[in-house]
């Protein structure tokens, strides 16, 4: 299907343009920018910050919604009462279907992310198509290759995630592509995104260069650091695309083993400003804050099988064990999760009550982000996708030595495993719910949906938004609910 229409739209290429400091690529001076190393440079340099503002809600304003709450709530990892976001709409129980339509109060859940995208895209492929016409940067060129390095970096991130969260998009490669676009599928999608990033990877390793600490804050990020954060989110896009449990055995594990074993060696987690629309993250801010998200009874049954999974339907914290307050040999408990009986809203819903909240974003969120961590991929979330393809390459003992040396020990203080195929796989599982929350957008969901756990009904990826249906134009659809084929667009079972 043609969608000629749709670039318009989309080529807002910097509505970041105030971090950005150029001018929007719509306005006259289009070719000025586009002609000048100065400002193709600047261009890149605020490539990386806009794709990760766009997933961490650096604005908290309309139009720049991320979807990462709502897939933190529809994955049963966390809870609300609030309607903000979409969430209490997309957290229903039974699931109803997600509100594709243009008049939605909270149709920029997924058109905002779908939209910012493509600025990204847009952005990184004019910068690779003017370097690859030859112009230099840098006095003498030197800063050429990171300049490129950076913009298929970006490239191949925005086409990626558009895979993981979206059933299809338009793939951008080229400028060609603007004058000839159709949707492709979410597995070509990601396949071209790894294949954007592989090159990013190519560059990295025949060249030498540090980023200037603006373009990502906190650390320094030279040319071989770089080249192992591709190859980590290389990782995260080769299995967290899969809609169900078929799907995520058909992984290439050998391939995830040796992007992870490539990948980073320190946590991910740019410093952040608080500086609204710059280096913050409204999604941790306005997820994790008291009175705002909680723990799903889920997790907290993972830390004590005692206390129930689900609340009970009485509406009172006392009519479960110990009043709901959990027990565990996992140090965790105390040191990332609060003990909290205050909920709200029991018209919504009483399966929304829970007897915790999350703790370890306090510091970040107390100081309003101010030169505090912003943390989107822990160096344990890289460990754990490496034991997980060691379990699937049926290496047991490898992947149990990873776990024993990894934060199940460090920081959980749990006792170590052993070597059986059930052992591993559990603690896997555990660790991956219990040390990864509220880090990368979507996580617990990519996580849910891979292994069919998603409850019944819930959407597995959101439909192309309503807005760009209705610009090409064709038939607004949706998911979840009874919408979307089962085990392919909607989950057809689940945990619940």
């Amino acid at each position: 299907m043609k969608i000629l229409y749709i670039i318009p739209i989309f080529l807002l290429a910097f509505v970041s343009c105030e971090d950005l400091n150029v001018e929007n690529l719509n306005s006259p001076d289009t070719e000025t920018v586009l002609s000048d190393s100065d400002g193709i440079e600047s261009i890149t340099a605020g490539l990386f910050k806009f794709w990760f503002s766009v997933g961490h809600d650096a604005s908290y304003s309309f139009g720049t919604e991320t979807p990462a709450r709502a897939m933190w709530y529809m994955a049963d990892c966390g809870t609300v009462f609030w309607s903000n976001f979409g969430a209490v709409d997309l957290s229903m129980e039974p699931r109803e279907a997600y509100i594709n339509d243009v008049t939605y109060p909270y149709h920029w859940v997924g058109e905002a992310y779908y939209k910012n995208m493509y600025d990204v895209l847009t952005s990184s492929t004019d910068v690779i198509n003017i370097l690859d016409n030859g112009m230099q940067i840098g006095g003498n060129g030197e800063d050429t290759d990171m300049v490129k390095a950076v913009a298929y970096f970006t490239q191949g991130l925005a086409n990626g995630y558009l895979g993981l969260i979206f059933d299809k998009s338009v793939l951008i490669s080229s400028i060609a592509d603007y004058e000839t676009m159709e949707f492709s599928s979410y597995k070509d999608v990601v396949a071209k995104g790894i294949e954007q990033i592989e090159n990013a990877i190519e560059i990295c390793e025949n060249s030498e260069f540090v980023l200037p600490t603006s373009w990502i804050p906190g650390d320094e990020w030279s040319n071989v650091e770089l080249a192992r954060l591709a190859h980590s989110y290389i990782a995260r896009l080769l299995v967290y695309s899969s809609r169900n449990s078929t799907q995520n055995s058909q992984v290439d594990w050998t391939k995830v083993l040796e992007h992870t074993e490539k990948g980073i060696k320190k946590d991910f987690a740019p410093l952040g400003d608080g500086v609204a629309g710059s280096w913050k993250s409204y999604f941790h801010m306005k997820t994790a804050a008291s009175g705002w998200g909680k723990i799903d009874m889920r997790i907290v049954n993972m830390l004590d099988p005692n206390i129930p999974s689900t609340f009970p339907e009485s509406g009172l914290y006392t009519d479960l064990p110990n009043n709901g307050l959990a027990i565990s040999d996992d140090q965790r408990l105390n040191i990332d999760f609060e003990y909290n009986t205050e909920n709200s809203r029991p018209d919504r819903g009483y399966y929304r009550w829970t007897t915790y909240r999350y703790k370890r974003l306090d510091d970040y969120i107390n100081n309003n982000g101010i030169n505090k961590r912003i943390i989107d991929f822990r160096l344990s979330e890289n460990e754990l996708l490496m034991a997980e393809a060691k379990y699937n390459l049926d290496d047991y003992e490898g992947a149990a030595t990873l776990i024993n040396n990894g934060t199940r020990i460090t920081r959980g203080g749990l006792a170590a495993i052993g070597n059986t195929k059930e052992e591993v796989w559990n603690a896997i599982w555990y660790e991956r719910n219990i040390e990864l929350i509220l880090s990368g957008i979507g996580i617990e969901y990519f996580d849910m949906r891979r292994f069919d756990q998603l409850q019944k009904g819930t959407m597995l990826h959101f439909p192309v938004p309503a807005q760009q249906l209705q610009l090409i134009p064709a038939e607004i659809y949706t998911y979840g609910g009874e919408f979307g084929v089962p085990g392919e667009d909607i989950s057809i079972g689940g945990w619940k």
